[in-house]
Formats: C-alpha cells, structure tokens, sequence
C-alpha cells in the first residue's frame, strides 16, 4: 500500500452515516496528544473512545499525535517522553495516513492509547483494524513518515505558537477554550453534547 501525502494532510475522520435532522449536527474535534502522556491515554481510553462509540455519526476527529514535542527534517524529533514516544508518535501518524473510515481509525488509535506501552503495539493494533503493519513501517522509515510528524507539528503550532500547555489539548470546531479544556478532560461527552444542541442525539442520553 502506497502513501499520498495528499491524503494524509489533517488525519481526519469524518462520520457521515446518519439520515434525517440529526444529519445536520456535527461537531468537530480535534486531539493534540502523545503516545507516551499518561493525561492523553485516560482521556481517550476513559473520555473520548465511550463517547464516541454513541456519537461516531456526529464527530467529525482529528488527531494530531505530536504534543510537546519539536524537530526538524534534519535532525530529527525530541519528545516529552523520550524517543520511544516519538517513535510511537511517528508510527500513529504513518498508520491514521493509511486509514481512510471512520471506524478503524478511532479504534486504532484507541488500541494503541489503551496500552501501557503504546509504541510497541504498532503490529498488534495494525492488524487488528486490517491494515499492512509492513506498510505501516516502511512509512515510519521514510521521508513520508518524517514529512507526516512536521506537518502534525505544524498543526499543534498553528494552535499554540510556543507550544501546548498541556498535553491533551483538545478543541471544538477548530477553537481553543480553556473552559472546554478542562471540562473536556472530565465531561467530553457532555460538551461534545453541548455542541451539537438540539435536539440531542440519542447518544447524549446516556
């Protein structure tokens, strides 16, 4: 399997598959994180998956695996958790290039943030949304994959010019609230829900 990086620019997933009004609600987020970050494995393991699993027809995600971490095309990326984090951070952005459906890549990234050690279940977790785990790591040893983490630094940058403050960073509809902020890491559901108004998707019931 051949990577574009055309198709790769934002790792965005988008949930069309609902009919009538509730079409019409969606509510776009988007996670800046890092494989290694205790904060961002509770958020999406405890936060962002259990919801999502109810609003998947609403949420239009963007992960953006990259934090506080900096580098450059020459010398290389440094991480907050050291290299074996910015090797799970390269591989997460090499593997949501190669998914392009909404399930499996939220599962993906579940499967990894889930794990004690995230950069070292690269294969498990490829195998486990049906993608080529050798695809996967020929991207993470090319200028694809280094091309694909200066265009995820690029995007945290974008948000916060000298850097995040913290690790998750989660917005809504491409804005930053610090309320939000904080509120997302207890209660996404409930400002996901907050977003999309009414009436509630069935999913905001719970």
């Amino acid at each position: 399997m051949t990577v574009s990086v055309k198709c790769i620019y934002f790792f965005s997933v988008i949930f069309l598959a609902v009919t009538g009004s509730e079409s019409k609600q969606k509510v776009h987020v988007t996670v800046y994180y890092e494989t290694l970050c205790p904060d961002s494995q509770r958020f999406i393991k405890f936060q962002l998956y259990p919801a999502w699993k109810d609003l998947r027809d609403h949420l239009i995600l963007e992960f953006v695996p990259f934090g506080k971490s900096s580098g450059n095309r020459f010398d290389g990326f440094k991480c907050q958790h050291g290299e074996r984090e910015c090797r799970g951070n390269l591989m997460q952005s090499c593997a949501l290039s190669l998914l392009n459906s909404s399930g499996p890549q939220m599962e993906f990234v579940y499967c990894v943030m889930s794990s004690v050690d995230g950069s070292q279940e690269g294969k498990r977790c490829s195998e486990k949304v049906g993608i080529s785990w050798a695809a996967v790591d020929s991207c993470t040893k090319s200028t694809v994959g280094t091309t694909l983490q200066l265009m995820a630094q690029e995007e945290t940058l974008k948000l916060a010019p000298l850097g995040l403050g913290f690790v998750p960073t989660i917005t809504f509809n491409k804005k930053y609230s610090q309320q939000d902020q904080r509120d997302a890491l207890q209660n996404f559901r409930g400002i996901a829900c907050r977003y999309l108004g009414s009436p509630a998707p069935p999913g905001c019931q719970i």
